[in-house]
């Protein structure tokens, strides 16, 4: 018997990866290696909703006002919301997981925990069922993340 068998627990949680600023760059790869932020624009009392990593190296973070954001990065892309996207793209990732397990609860827009309990001779391992899980997310959904 593997050291996953009867007994125990196998709860796997995914984050996606800065979730609405990366549909966006899926959808615009001309925004590739770009500072990009979604939320408001500067002028505007907007804030911060998601910073792609190019924005976040100048140390924009998502909560901080957008008037800030513009000050650390002069070029800095605005991208005005769009949850009808992001609500797609989060239900195509949920429907992945159900895949792997009916017990999947979705925490927020783009987290998610399943337990797969019971299912190692369905899919494998636990790291074998995270390539899994990370693979079909970024083939089908091309995004990344993250899961543990």
């Amino acid at each position: 018997m593997s050291a996953w068998g009867k007994g125990h627990k196998i709860i796997m949680h995914v984050d996606m990866d800065m979730f609405f600023a990366a549909v966006e760059l899926r959808d615009n790869p001309q925004l590739k290696d770009k500072p990009v932020v979604v939320g408001g624009p500067s002028e505007t009392r907007g804030v911060v909703s998601c910073a792609s990593y190019a924005a976040r190296k100048y140390g924009i973070r998502a909560g901080m006002p957008t008037y800030q954001a513009s000050r650390l990065c002069k070029n800095l892309i605005f991208i005005t919301p769009n949850f009808d996207k992001y609500i797609q793209a989060s239900s195509a990732v949920e429907n992945i997981l159900k895949r792997f397990s009916p017990f999947v609860e979705m925490c927020s827009i783009d987290e998610a925990v399943l337990d797969l309990t019971g299912c190692v001779r369905l899919w494998g391992s636990p790291e074998e069922m995270i390539k899994l899980v990370r693979d079909s997310i970024r083939n089908e959904v091309r995004l990344t993340c993250s899961v543990g």
